[in-house]
């Protein structure tokens, strides 16, 4: 997990150009908490957000995987069959 912070850490500029596609900014001031597998939720000033990203390092993918953190925990453990 601590090498995947590190990653990270790394390539945040290039992981920011790529949500920035999607039309997400990504802060310099923002924190990224891993929260499931490669899940992270970003942790900005704005205390009512909870936008939750998909990263995958290696490929330099990363997407908007739920607007909030109740979205995505409803998406990805709730509505499974």
């Amino acid at each position: 997990m601590e090498r995947r912070i590190e990653d990270i850490r790394d390539r945040r500029s290039e992981i920011a150009a790529a949500l920035r596609e999607q039309g997400f900014e990504l802060l310099g001031q923002d924190d990224l908490v891993p929260i499931f597998g490669h899940r992270y939720v970003v942790c900005a000033s704005n205390l009512s957000s909870s936008v939750v990203l998909s990263i995958v390092v290696i490929d330099e993918d990363a997407i908007v995987y739920g607007d909030t953190l109740q979205e995505y925990l409803e998406r990805e453990f709730l509505t499974k069959s």
